[in-house]
C-alpha cells in the first residue's frame, strides 16, 4: 500500500486554502493525498500544470472509475 497523508480540508477563512496546503504549493505542486471520503487521488496545483493534466486522457476523472 502505498502511503498518502490526509487531505487538509479546515480552511482558516473561506476563501483561502486550508495552511497546511499552502507551504507545498512550491515545492511539491503534485501530491498523493487520501481524500475524506477514503480515495487515494492527487492534489495538482498550479495553474498551468493543472490544465496540462485535465486536458490529458492519461489521467481519469472521478467519474471515470465508477
Amino acid at each position: 500500500m502505498t502511503y498518502a497523508e490526509p487531505l487538509p480540508t479546515v480552511r482558516t477563512h473561506p476563501f483561502d486554502p486550508p495552511p497546511g496546503l499552502v507551504p507545498e504549493r512550491g515545492t511539491s505542486p503534485v501530491r498523493r493525498l487520501a481524500y475524506p471520503d477514503g480515495h487515494i487521488g492527487w492534489l495538482v496545483t498550479g495553474h498551468r500544470l493543472t490544465r496540462t493534466v485535465l486536458a490529458d486522457s492519461v489521467f481519469p476523472n472521478r467519474l471515470a472509475r465508477r
